[in-house]
């Protein structure tokens, strides 16, 4: 299948990547590699929670949808690599 960039909104992206960004510098780059999956499923909740009524987060003032955003491909990471919930490499 070929892969078709086109596709992404960059808006949104951007503001993924600024999630990014704000994690790795309050945490660490690819800090989130280290942590057990299921640590994520709280956080994306309330993220979801957040993103379900329009709020931006309080932190970096970006909106709630990114930050589910960013906690959903960190579980897609998870999976892709063999590390999904309670299953470890």
């Amino acid at each position: 299948m070929k892969l078709r960039f086109n596709l992404i909104p960059l808006d949104a992206l951007r503001a993924v990547l600024k999630v990014l960004g704000a994690g790795a510098d309050k945490y660490g780059d690819h800090s989130w590699e280290t942590r057990n999956p299921s640590e994520n499923i709280d956080p994306m909740f309330r993220h979801y929670e957040a993103a379900i009524r329009g709020e931006l987060d309080e932190e970096t003032g970006l909106p709630a949808a990114a930050h589910l955003a960013a906690r959903a491909l960190f579980m897609t990471a998870y999976q892709l690599r063999g590390r999904w919930l309670g299953k470890q490499e």
